[in-house]
Formats: structure tokens, sequence, C-alpha cells
């Protein structure tokens, strides 16, 4: 009978540090998370600020045929930059997001393991 409750305490200690070690993967993924958010911010305002400074220099610039081909292709080029920026960073939210629904299922399969021990060691 010890015996079989230093067996039920160990996996217990396993499965709480596995439950522990979870929930820190689970905190650092909503930091991650938080700074996509934020990067997906900045890049959208980067964006905006770009198009803004470049419609102000078409505006005062608008003669010369150079000056219009140069902004044409800093116009493509800021729309280029921000698909990419903005492909990245949703491929990195969906990752984000994958990875906390798979740690979500680890935690519950966790916990009911856990659940599962203690009914045993009480014999219920």
């Amino acid at each position: 009978m010890d015996e079989r409750r230093k067996v039920s305490a160990a996996a217990e200690a396993t499965i709480n540090k596995g439950i522990k070690n979870t929930q820190e993967r689970l905190d650092a993924n909503s930091r991650q998370a938080e700074l996509v958010e934020e990067a997906m911010g900045f890049s959208q305002q980067l964006h905006r600020d770009q198009c803004m400074l470049i419609d102000d220099l078409s505006y005062y610039l608008n003669s010369s045929s150079v000056a219009n081909r140069l902004l044409l292709e800093a116009t493509d080029a800021n729309e280029c930059d921000y698909r990419s920026a903005m492909t990245f960073l949703d491929e990195a939210q969906s990752d984000l997001l994958l990875e906390k629904r798979a740690l979500r299922v680890k935690e519950e399969e966790l916990y009911n393991e856990r659940a599962r021990l203690a009914r045993d060691a009480t014999g219920r």
C-alpha cells in the first residue's frame, strides 16, 4: 500500500510539473501574441505614414516625370513591403493560435489525468 502511494505521489508530481510547464508555455504564447498584435499595429501605422508622405511628395512634385516615376516605384515598394510584413505577421499569429490550442488540449489532458489519479488513489 505504501509503495502504491509513492508511485501515485510521483505520478501526481510529474503531472503537476507538466501542468505548470504547459501554463508557462501558454503565458509565453500569450506574450508573443501580444507582440505580434503590436507589430501589426506598427506596420499599419508605418504604411499609413508612408502613404501620406508619398501623397505629399506627389503633390509638390507633380510636374516632373522622373519624380512621378520614382513616386510610383516608392508606392509599389511600400505596398509590397506592407503586404509582405502583414503576411509574415498573419502566419506568426496563426502559428501561435495553433500552438495555443494544442497547449490547451495538453493542459486539459493533464488535468483529466490528475483527476483520474486522484480517483484511483481514493479507490472510487
